[in-house]
């Protein structure tokens, strides 16, 4: 009997298995410049499976150079899950050393130029989820268990949602409720308002908020109930005062509701990033539920 191909088929699992790890670390450690790394182990081992004699030697110094290849792809999307909060950012990362670096190569609005800026403000975001988690930041906890939604599924919920219901209560406490488009960024929800108006007044007054998204709504008549994903966020509001992060989470916002229209998104963001303000809002606790 030949168990070369289940010998192969345990070696490439185990080997996919250890890639995970290392990508998270690489990223983590490197961020996903370090791509490169990856690029010339998988040309060596590809390189060396080509030229072993040894049949096995040969499969798995060809799966580990395939797998070199494929963390690259890996390394972006893990920043991207870095991003949404679905793994920790490492908070050594410095924006303020990137600003300056910004800052001295002439930043002048095109496409490369913003979304550094927008990578550079992640960093700094990564200060209001390390507070958050300082204070305690958590997943609420549901008295109706069985309609709590999990952690994943709430980012899912905030990434699609194009619209939340921003709670705000004035300084007489009087609450005063707006919908508003948003996007959800390293632990903290951005969205842009007028210069003026009650919600400034009474985020200035009081800044505790509250935050209501509702997604997937599908009318059940003959039940008497709806069917839905909801989730609500609390935490504190600020006015976003630095320019660079006003245009970075007004990138943020273009990206997710405007993803075809990038390049004239970033004009517009340029030209009226003074006539609005940005408000973004520390997320220290949310709670998720759903009516399948």
């Amino acid at each position: 009997m030949n168990f070369y191909g289940v010998v192969i088929a345990v070696i490439t699992f185990m080997i996919i298995g250890v890639f995970h790890p290392i990508v998270i670390k690489a990223e983590y450690h490197l961020t996903e410049r370090c791509w490169p790394l990856f690029l010339a182990a998988g040309i060596v081992l590809i390189g060396g499976s080509v030229l072993a004699s040894n049949t096995m030697l040969s499969c798995v110094l060809g799966v580990t150079g395939c797998s070199c290849m494929w963390s690259i792809k890996e390394l972006r999307e893990q920043k991207e899950r870095v991003r949404k909060g679905w793994f920790p950012a490492n908070p050594a990362r410095n924006g303020d050393a990137k600003r300056q670096d910004a800052g001295r190569s002439g930043c002048d609005g095109t496409s490369s130029c913003s979304e550094g800026m927008a990578e550079e403000y992640a960093d700094n975001a990564v200060n209001c989820r390390n507070d958050n988690e300082k204070k305690g930041s958590k997943i609420m906890e549901m008295r109706r268990k069985e309609k709590m939604i999990s952690q994943e599924e709430i980012m899912e919920v905030l990434e699609k949602a194009e619209y939340g219901v921003l709670s705000t209560v004035s300084g007489d406490g009087i609450p005063y409720g707006t919908p508003v488009n948003f996007v959800f960024m390293d632990g903290a929800i951005y969205f842009h308002c007028a210069t003026e108006g009650h919600r400034l007044d009474n985020i200035a007054a009081n800044d505790n908020v509250c935050f209501t998204v509702v997604d997937s709504v599908e009318l059940m008549p003959e039940q008497f109930n709806t069917r839905y994903r909801s989730v609500i966020a609390f935490g504190k509001a600020e006015v976003l005062e630095n320019e660079e992060e006003k245009k970075a989470a007004l990138l943020g916002i273009v990206k997710k509701l405007s993803p075809g229209f990038i390049e004239s998104g970033m004009k517009y963001i340029d030209s009226s990033v003074n006539k609005a303000h940005v408000i973004r809002i520390c997320v220290s606790e949310m709670t998720g539920k759903a009516t399948r």
